[in-house]
């Protein structure tokens, strides 16, 4: 297993409670973060911490497939995710 500072990890429903919270203690704790939900303004304090912030609505499937896109360039050296977490 690789540490942590390599581990990738997706997470949805990150704007609020334990999502964002989530986000925070995995950033904290060394994760790469990719951090997404609908209200992505609600976000933007994460990105000091250093956790990558995507718009995303997992009941659309257009917003899917842009979220997919949206952050290929950063998500292209990463290559993976290790974990997806999912909250609504």
């Amino acid at each position: 297993m690789r540490p942590f500072t390599q581990q990738v990890v997706l997470l949805t429903g990150a704007s609020s409670g334990i999502g964002e919270a989530t986000a925070i203690r995995l950033r904290q704790r060394g994760f790469i973060v990719y951090a997404a939900a609908r209200r992505v303004e609600r976000m933007q304090h994460l990105t000091g911490l250093g956790v990558h912030v995507l718009p995303l609505d997992v009941t659309d499937e257009a917003s899917l497939k842009k979220c997919g896109a949206t952050d290929h360039d950063s998500r292209a050296a990463v290559g993976y995710f290790d974990q997806q977490c999912w909250f609504w």
